[in-house]
């Protein structure tokens, strides 16, 4: 699989599973499923950052690819943090968690769709010129 692709489904899993964590904090969850969504959200979210990150550079440089690639999920994890600290409260992170997922499940679904479509497909019997 491309590693593209990978980092856009890996976005799309993270920010569906802050919706789900968003939902159910509003079902009253335990602790345990609340913050397992959250940190596979996170984890899933970074890959996708990261992804997103190194696509912004040239290929021609990986070095400058791999520095992005990490201090962009990073930049992101900061902002976050940030309107944690603006929000506050605990029922107002799952929501703002879940927010930001939303947000995420609209960046990434088109991108995937679309990464889909755009996929060359190999027919039996045909061989590169």
């Amino acid at each position: 699989m491309d590693p593209r692709v990978l980092a856009r489904v890996c976005g799309v899993l993270g920010g569906l599973a802050w919706v789900v964590r968003w939902a159910l904090a509003g079902q009253d969850a335990g602790d345990g499923a609340l913050d397992a969504a959250y940190w596979a959200g996170l984890a899933l979210l970074g890959i996708g950052l990261a992804g997103a990150g190194a696509a912004l550079v040239s290929p021609r440089t990986p070095w400058l690819r791999a520095l992005v690639a990490v201090c962009f999920p990073l930049l992101g994890w900061s902002v976050l943090m940030v309107l944690r600290d603006a929000v506050g409260g605990a029922e107002p992170d799952a929501r703002l968690d879940g927010l930001l997922g939303v947000l995420a499940l609209l960046v990434w679904v088109p991108l995937v769709v679309r990464s889909r479509r755009a996929r060359p497909r190999a027919h039996a019997g045909t061989h590169a010129a």
